[in-house]
């Protein structure tokens, strides 16, 4: 998702013809969870805040894309300063939230004086409907939640001192905290909004302590492999990514986990952090696979935040690094290579243009994963074509490295310098490249995109295709619309206005449409589950298999 930065400035008065420098606003977040039958249902917040000027009008978002009724969980706002409590109505926001969306706020009724402190209830979600790892939910080990879904914020540009205190006693003896706020303890209400929260019995990284540039904790209880087997691969692939992309010092990074039974897995990076959730029964390779995206997303952060962009590169990368690092072999490099490209041959909205698909995130799967695997094949047509056009001397990853330093030399990162930049390796071919991706132009790698060891193969795929409205599936109430008479769906037993109880992991089935979708209707009163594969006519894409002969695993990743 995109990260929000915003330049430290300091505030200047004038006094009796004197220019001095404003005294640095500041926040204390109080954070105490609440249970009920033993189990966290809401978290009271006490902000305590310090400036030399009134409050702001306090804000929090309405909604953050699927992740409805934000505002609604808000409850018992209470305003005071040193003159008392004041009283509040609501206001109209003027800064834009996360996702570029008109925030809740709230005014008091008088200027603040003094020392003002803000407190309420944020009650813990119950909401059904997939979306980003942020809003505020609770397990058996713990909750955890990104400040955007719970914090109420006062609506400024200005750089706070910023701290954090948890009182963790109704929690048990042995519960702990982390958070992702800079380790310079100085940001916006925009970045403490864009800020990871954990508490509870959290399995942490030995050795991660508060001074650690790299910080590593769950709530999630994994039946198939041992947390601190995930932590520490975590940790592993941290440092070698960061020397992977040139980082001549190790970046500041925080990686959370925790569970969510409605999907397969799902994650979400903020500055300087992640957040991954998954299904308890989930393998240890599929959490490696979104946990090496989300690295990715954290270490581009600050570069041009287009979603075919961000979203591309994690795609690529996700496979790429793990390979050339030494993680996984070429027989799983491969099979996740040819995934990502049978999941963009395979789409049926794969020539819709890009500026279109961006704004249907939300409300067409097949359109929200453009940016995703389009994007991946814009980078992989790349970088073959740059090997190709230097004989080998030259590919993507050199690239990247001088874009993400151009980053921190304080240089423009937006997308036109990216293609100027690789104009300068294949020529005109960067901006045709450019275009083809952003109009749905049929994108294809060059036979040796992969490297020496693989080579491209024609192939014949079916398109997915549910057989009714994609719609039916992401919104709620979940109602099947638009259903085909001779689709698969419609021959399985699906019906016309079937309530769907269940949510869907549709992104996830779109990467294997030849895979049973089993979808948990009511009918007659009673769950019943209907089995069918969301297949339809075939199409010609392209995969890669392995040469006869191939070289050792050591040349295969050149």
């Amino acid at each position: 998702m995109k990260s929000y930065h915003h330049p430290l400035g300091m505030l200047l008065l004038s006094v009796a013809g004197t220019t001095v420098a404003a005294e640095q606003p500041s926040i204390h977040l109080q954070l105490t969870p609440i249970l009920q039958g033993g189990q966290v249902v809401a978290v009271d917040v006490k902000e305590t805040i310090e400036s030399d000027k009134p409050l702001p009008q306090l804000v929090i978002s309405k909604t953050l894309g699927p992740l409805q009724h934000i505002v609604e969980r808000i409850s018992q706002l209470q305003v005071s300063d040193s003159q008392g409590q004041l009283s509040l109505h609501q206001g109209i926001a003027t800064l834009p939230d996360a996702l570029g969306q008109t925030p809740y706020a709230w005014q008091t009724n008088r200027d603040t004086t003094g020392i003002v402190t803000v407190s309420y209830r944020a009650a813990v979600s119950t909401e059904t409907t997939p979306g980003p790892t942020w809003e505020l939910r609770t397990e058996a080990k713990g909750m955890s939640a990104a400040g955007n879904t719970f914090l109420v914020l006062p609506e400024s540009q200005a750089t706070y001192k910023v701290s954090a205190a948890w009182d963790l006693s109704a929690l048990g003896d042995d519960a702990t905290s982390i958070n992702s706020l800079p380790v310079t303890r100085e940001a916006t209400p925009a970045r403490i909004a864009a800020t990871y929260f954990m508490a509870g019995d959290l399995a942490r990284l030995n050795g991660s302590g508060v001074s650690s540039p790299f910080r590593a904790a769950s709530t999630a209880a994994p039946n198939k492999f041992a947390t601190a087997t995930l932590l520490e691969w975590a940790h592993n692939a941290y440092q070698k990514y960061s020397d992977f992309l040139g980082f001549s010092e190790l970046p500041p990074f925080t990686v959370l986990f925790r569970s969510n039974p409605m999907i397969s897995k799902s994650g979400t990076e903020l500055p300087d952090a992640l957040m991954v959730a998954a299904n308890n029964d989930i393998e240890l390779s599929e959490m490696q696979q979104i946990l090496s995206h989300e690295m990715v997303h954290v270490y581009l952060h600050s570069l041009e935040g287009a979603s075919w962009f961000q979203e591309g590169l994690a795609v690529m990368y996700e496979n790429r690094a793990p390979f050339a690092l030494g993680f996984t072999s070429s027989d799983t490099y491969l099979k996740a290579v040819n995934n990502t490209l049978l999941t963009y041959y395979s789409n049926v909205r794969k020539d819709m243009d890009m500026q279109a698909a961006t704004a249907a995130f939300w409300t067409d799967a097949r359109a929200r994963l453009q940016p995703y695997y389009r994007g991946a094949m814009y980078f992989i047509v790349t970088d073959s074509r740059i090997r190709k056009a230097s004989n080998g001397e030259h590919n993507l990853d050199q690239l990247l490295v001088d874009f993400l330093a151009r980053s921190r030399e304080g240089k423009s990162v937006a997308a036109q310098d990216w293609v100027a930049l690789v104009r300068q390796y294949i020529g005109a071919d960067a901006d045709k490249d450019y275009a083809a991706m952003q109009s749905g132009g049929f994108l294809v790698p060059e036979d040796d995109a992969f490297g020496r060891c693989f080579t491209r193969e024609k192939v014949s795929m079916p398109l997915f295709d549910l057989g009714f409205e994609i719609s039916s599936l992401m919104q709620v109430p979940r109602v099947i619309h638009g259903l085909q008479p001779n689709s698969p769906a419609a021959k399985a037993g699906l019906k016309e206005g079937d309530k769907v109880l269940k949510s869907v992991g549709l992104d996830e089935q779109q990467s294997k449409p030849s895979s049973p979708l089993t979808l948990l209707v009511e009918r007659n009163g009673k769950p019943t589950s209907i089995s069918f594969v969301p297949t339809g006519a075939l199409t010609e894409g392209y995969q890669w298999q392995k040469k006869n002969g191939t070289a050792g695993e050591t040349e295969c990743r050149r």
